[in-house]
């Protein structure tokens, strides 16, 4: 039930019944959340979050939480979770999502444990942030605009990070540098959008 997610929330007074309900509402309608069990299926579902991804509650009530995923979650992340479950500990985590209609959307999620009236773990609060405005912005700010490829400052990123890897675990790494002879006769004949 929702009422009982939001139920400890106040919100500096005495309020009737009507208007914590009033409240609740409005905390329903605009804060991304959902409840999973500690086997990891979704228990409810707030309006923020079907809006959103465009399944209604119904669709995702039983389900694992990874319905919503756009891909089978990172198995890090994944481990992160059942490791943190396991703990009874809070985790913070991303998680891309797929709507109902095949668009993707990103969530910065923060899992939090929540606790029967005899202290034992019954599930998972999960509150979101939908950062898919800031992914887009990532993702604009890494690629080259007429290639689409990775530019420059990202090639370098992903090269610091494969360079420290193989030297973590001892691993070879290699670079391969291709360059194309008589590109120019590609541009002229082809145009430059083939080339």
């Amino acid at each position: 039930n929702k009422k009982l997610l939001f139920i400890g929330m106040t919100f500096g007074g005495h309020y009737s019944l009507q208007e914590k309900e009033k409240q609740i509402d409005i905390i329903d309608k605009y804060l991304l959340s959902f409840r999973i069990s500690i086997k990891g299926k979704i228990l409810n579902v707030s309006r923020a979050l079907s809006v959103l991804s465009k399944y209604n509650e119904a669709q995702l009530l039983g389900y694992s939480y990874d319905k919503l995923a756009a891909d089978a979650i990172n198995i890090d992340t994944q481990k992160r979770i059942n490791e943190a479950i396991l703990n009874e500990n809070s985790i913070e985590f991303e998680l891309k999502c797929r709507k109902k209609n095949g668009d993707s959307f990103w969530l910065e999620c923060k899992a939090t444990p929540e606790y029967g009236t005899n202290g034992e773990l019954v599930d998972y609060t999960i509150f979101a942030q939908d950062t898919t405005s800031k992914k887009l912005m990532e993702h604009i700010a890494s690629t080259d605009h007429l290639t689409k490829l990775n530019n420059r400052k990202k090639i370098e990123e992903i090269l610091t990070i494969e360079q420290s890897r193989a030297i973590r675990h001892q691993h070879p790494l290699s670079v391969i540098m291709v360059d194309i002879d008589f590109f120019k006769k590609v541009n002229d004949t082809l145009g430059h959008q083939v080339g």
